[in-house]
């Protein structure tokens, strides 16, 4: 099995990247990637200790980009030797000011309610790029106004709740021409997420420039995963797939879970 979509404490995950090789290991994982949010720091790191492990290692992002009006998250892969990502990095700084603004427009109604909290707070729990609302839901639950972060989103940061601002996300286009820039290979994440049905009239005009889709994901139903396979194999896309693990604070989705096999492995 492989699992290429793992977080990490680079972005909203709880585990360090050797924690990830050593649990991926004791799994008997055979490929998996770490893909952080709007960054490759964690991945990058990971390579440092893979003389230690058998399996084999992709270096991973996963970027938040508007296409439609709606946030899509667009997987990156990159081959374990990979360093020179200034194409990747020029488009994540350009998304930064963006979050930036959000998030304190976030603390800012946080703060209309009662809650004592503040953006500089936030930057002190999470200084990297790869701040994103978990860590405003950790910094809540630090101060005892949340039991957890499904809390925190349920109440309060999801569309149509008292705390949400919706991000500015760079173009859908610019992050895949990034990930090719960097020698990359662009898969279109969680398909079902946004809440569409059919995948080819949603993407029909982007769905050429992008190199793959992950089919297999811990919250696709089996139909859903063939619909996505069929899809793939009519365009001549790659097959990708993973758990979306976090951590602790998705105690339901375990490392591997997803059932990805050893087929769909990415070769560079």
């Amino acid at each position: 099995m492989i699992d290429l979509h793992i977080h990490t404490k680079y972005s909203d995950g709880t585990d360090t990247p050797i924690e990830i090789l050593q649990m991926a290991e004791s799994l008997g994982l055979n490929q998996i990637s770490i893909t952080d949010h709007n960054c490759v720091d964690g991945a990058v790191e990971a390579t440092k200790y893979l003389d230690d492990f058998s399996f084999d290692f992709i270096i991973g992002c996963e970027l938040s980009c508007d296409y439609k009006d709606k946030e899509i998250h667009l997987l990156g892969y990159f081959d374990k030797t990979t360093r020179d990502f200034n194409a990747l990095n020029d488009f994540i700084k350009k998304g930064d000011s963006a979050k930036q603004i959000q998030h304190k427009g976030i603390i800012e109604k946080f703060r209309n309610l009662g809650f004592d909290v503040s953006y500089d707070e936030l930057v002190r729990l999470c200084p990297t790029s790869a701040r994103n609302r978990v860590h405003i839901a950790q910094l809540l639950i630090s101060k005892g106004y949340a039991q957890s972060v499904a809390e925190v989103f349920d109440k309060y940061v999801t569309k149509g709740k008292p705390c949400y601002v919706k991000k500015q996300s760079q173009p859908l286009y610019e992050g895949i021409e990034a990930i090719h820039k960097c020698g990359g290979i662009a898969v279109i994440a969680h398909f079902y997420e946004y809440k569409k049905s059919d995948f080819e009239e949603f993407f029909g005009d982007i769905i050429q420039k992008i190199d793959g889709i992950e089919a297999y994901h811990s919250k696709h139903s089996l139909e859903q995963t063939n619909v996505l396979i069929d899809v793939a194999n009519r365009y001549g896309k790659i097959i990708t797939g993973g758990s979306d693990y976090h951590g602790v604070v998705k105690p339901n989705v375990q490392l591997g879970c997803a059932n990805v096999p050893d087929k769909y492995m990415i070769g560079f």
